[in-house]
């Protein structure tokens, strides 16, 4: 009796219960506001949807419903209304981050999800800019301000492909993280092959991994070379040489993104964030793509003398 009662008892809530680092990405590409905000309010909101069997797809659709309803609030010009469109833009970032931890903590993450989260985030800035420049053209703007949001936007969709393929990158090579990289031609073929809607959700896919393999050739050659596979020394040397790199790659995220949005409409100019777009987060992008090809031509190189060797 005594025996039984000194054994050890295990707690089944300690052993059951999911640790929020579960649903992280990768430490490195996690920023401050993430780690701290999004994440701790993130994680009981995802268990909350996963007790009720809601999808991260759904998830994502809620948080886009709420950004595009957002970026509607930014046209007009009370200042209050514009603080309502930023908290409700908050909130949907709030779930653009609920959705990823959902999918890891229920291991549901797919290809399709992928997707259509990016969707997701496009519809949101879409309505954005859309409503910047009604405001713009509404105070007597001209109607040029549209070809400046519309070379805004191709640029953020460059910018934002380019760091995610940085994070991306890392994460399966410095941290091991499961999963499949894909290639562009790889996609475009698959969805040559591929029934409606599959075939759409290829094809944009297929176009957003093209924007990453054009800005960043050097890393689409790196992860072309070693698909599969992820040697001990490509961990410790890409880790070792890229980890301040992705971190920085953060400046171009939907965070800081939003720090300038919120700075343009509180000083009530709003075309401000279309000009912080094509200068400022252009020339963290020129950056970013200079420091990282040469980064990964360092470790094509690498490759090449130990295969030689």
């Amino acid at each position: 009796m005594n025996e039984t009662a000194a054994a050890p008892v295990l707690e089944p809530q300690a052993v059951s219960t999911p640790r929020i680092e579960a649903t992280y990405k990768s430490p490195e590409v996690e920023g401050a506001l993430d780690l701290f905000f999004y994440r701790r309010l993130g994680f009981p909101l995802a268990q909350f949807f996963a007790a009720r069997a809601v999808t991260p797809s759904q998830v994502t659709l809620l948080g886009t419903l709420i950004g595009i309803a957002a970026g509607h609030l930014y046209f007009y010009e009370a200042l209050w209304l514009n603080v309502c469109g930023m908290l409700l833009h908050i909130g949907a970032n709030l779930l653009d981050n609920v959705d990823g931890q959902l999918a890891r903590l229920t291991r549901t993450q797919s290809e399709s999800g992928k997707v259509i989260d990016g969707i997701g985030d496009n519809l949101v800035f879409a309505s954005v800019y859309v409503h910047l420049c009604l405001r713009y053209m509404n105070d007597g703007g001209s109607e040029l301000v549209w070809v400046l949001a519309i070379a805004a936007g191709v640029c953020h969709s460059f910018q934002s492909a380019a760091a995610e393929f940085c994070r991306d990158v890392y994460a399966f090579f410095a941290n091991g993280r499961a999963g499949q990289m894909f290639t562009a031609s790889a996609l475009s073929h698959r969805a040559a092959q591929s029934s409606f809607p599959r075939n759409i959700l290829l094809v944009l896919h297929a176009s957003y991994v093209r924007q990453q393999e054009i800005a960043l050739p050097r890393l689409a050659r790196l992860r072309d070379l070693f698909a599969g596979t992820n040697p001990e020394w490509l961990k410790a040397a890409y880790r070792q040489q890229d980890a301040g790199l992705v971190r920085r790659s953060r400046l171009l995220g939907t965070n800081t993104r939003m720090f300038v949005l919120f700075f343009a409409l509180f000083i009530r100019q709003p075309v401000f964030y279309f000009i912080a777009e094509v200068t400022l987060f252009n020339a963290l992008f020129g950056w970013l793509i200079l420091r990282q090809n040469s980064a990964a031509s360092h470790l094509l190189q690498l490759a090449k003398t130990r295969a030689a060797g």
